[in-house]
This record gives C-alpha cells, structure tokens and sequence, in this order.
C-alpha cells in the first residue's frame, strides 16, 4: 500500500507540474510580452506581410524608412533592379538583386 501511495504522489506532482508549466507558458507569459520600438518612425507600421485576402503571414525583415526616391536611388546605387508587380499600379516596391551587373 505503501508504494502505491508513493506513485500516487509523484504521478500528482508531476501532474502538477506539467499543468503548471502549460499555464505559465501559454496564458501568463504571453501576456507580459511587449516589443518596444526603438525607431519612432516605425512604431505604429505593421511589420507583417498580408495575403490578398488579408491573412497575416511572415514578419517584414527589413523596413525601409525614406522617400519612394530615395530608396529608388539607393536600390539603383547598390546594383538593384527594379521588377514590374504584373502590370498592377500601386506604390508597391520590388526589387532583385543583380550581383556583379550594373544597371
């Protein structure tokens, strides 16, 4: 009876524990995450990509703060090219990369 006892007790603790952890993780820790952004410019951007049905998807890796001419001259000074979005008309950017080549 004794060790029974003993099982009963450490299959509780450990029950407790797994359940403990399972809150903290996913309910208490989330709600203490905060991102402070240390670029005012950039505090009130979303910095995550949207498909076309407006479904958030993978975080943006580079923001780029300045006029559509200045990152246009910057891109062009660092060898990149700009890529027609087919044919759509919006203010969107692409660009790829041309090592080696001047454009």
């Amino acid at each position: 009876m004794k060790g029974r006892s003993k099982s009963r007790t450490l299959l509780i603790i450990l029950a407790t524990v797994v359940v403990g952890y399972g809150v903290l993780d996913l309910l208490v820790l989330p709600l203490s995450w905060t991102h402070h952004e240390h670029q005012k410019a950039l505090a009130g951007v979303t910095m995550v990509t949207h498909t076309a049905q407006g479904i958030p998807g993978d975080p943006i890796n580079v923001g780029l703060v300045g006029t559509q001419d200045d990152i246009l001259s910057a891109m062009h000074a660092g060898a990149w090219c700009i890529i027609p979005k087919n044919n759509a008309v919006n203010d969107d950017i692409s660009v790829c990369s041309v090592r080696g080549v001047k454009i």
